[in-house]
């Protein structure tokens, strides 16, 4: 993003001002949307996990709670541990707020409706399946299947990576036009390299 920021700002002074900025790179794909080898065209561009959480968390366990269970661990003493007071799971008042909620701007990014539709139908040509759809801007990869399922639950997307929303946004301030192509990799969910497939997802974008 600062990258494209730069950019755009030399070009404009020179005044030589780009038509576009297009984000190209690999992504996680959300299964039941695409697989392996798939490009992957944003209509939404959101920063998922911009803003703040809210909402009624368990208890913090208290200090002397917590030396008794170090304790207990080191078998300096046979008490029980002390009683857990959560469930483990999210509470239901629990939510997270967006940009839009903190009123501190917005979280998502639209490109241009034409300009989604005719990159979708230009890259019909190279034989590989487009799905269109909402790609999520994360700083930290998703590496499980519960912050799979919650970014689907939110959020509906096809695909996950981590500068679209950024860039799209350094293009928005000098009023350029931005969109995002993604070639699938791996599935968004439990951490696995060994079922990432680099290779498919660049010959993608190379074609």
């Amino acid at each position: 993003a600062a990258g494209a920021a730069t950019a755009l700002a030399v070009a404009g002074a020179a005044g030589q001002p780009f038509d576009l900025v297009l984000t190209m790179g690999v992504a996680g794909g959300f299964r039941g949307w695409t697989e392996i080898g798939d490009l992957v065209v944003a209509d939404r561009l959101v920063a998922a996990d911009l803003g703040a959480e809210s909402g009624v968390d368990e208890e913090p366990v208290r200090p002397a709670e917590r030396i008794s269970e170090i304790d207990r661990n080191l078998g300096f003493h046979s008490t029980g541990a002390p009683t857990h007071r959560g469930n483990g799971s999210r509470s239901a008042d629990g939510a997270f707020l967006t940009l839009d909620d903190l009123g501190l701007g917005s979280s998502t990014v639209q490109p241009e409706a034409a300009l989604t539709s005719r990159l979708g139908l230009v890259l019909d040509a190279t034989g590989r399946r487009v799905i269109t759809g909402t790609v999520v801007s994360v700083s930290t990869v998703t590496g499980t299947e519960r912050r799979a399922a919650a970014l689907t639950e939110r959020l509906d997307p096809v695909a996950e990576a981590m500068e679209g929303y950024a860039v799209a946004l350094a293009a928005q301030a000098y009023g350029v036009p931005a969109a995002e192509i993604r070639a699938v990799s791996n599935p968004v969910g439990r951490r696995d390299r060994a079922a990432w497939n680099l290779p498919a997802a660049l010959a993608s974008l190379r074609t």
